[in-house]
């Protein structure tokens, strides 16, 4: 599943570091750059909430979301 992160004026955070901080399954501790276009890809097999860690400009964040089937390409704004 591809997901983008942006702040609050719809830039995109590029090269900040992504990593699931909870799920509503086990998931592998792994952390993930975001590309030029603040998009990450991570394989999220189970519906369900996400909680994120974003690490940008030396600052650390939490964004959550409930994610399904059909959250493929959504955004994510990390305030």
């Amino acid at each position: 599943m591809t997901l983008r992160f942006e702040d609050p004026d719809g830039r995109a955070l590029v090269d900040a570091t992504v990593g699931i901080r909870s799920a509503p399954v086990e998931v592998h501790d792994i952390t993930v750059n975001t590309d030029g276009a603040g998009r990450v890809q991570f394989d999220l097999a189970e519906p369900g909430h996400y909680e994120f860690f974003v690490v940008a400009e030396g600052v650390a964040r939490t964004v959550g979301a409930d994610l399904g089937p059909d959250a493929d390409g959504s955004t994510l704004v990390v305030r």
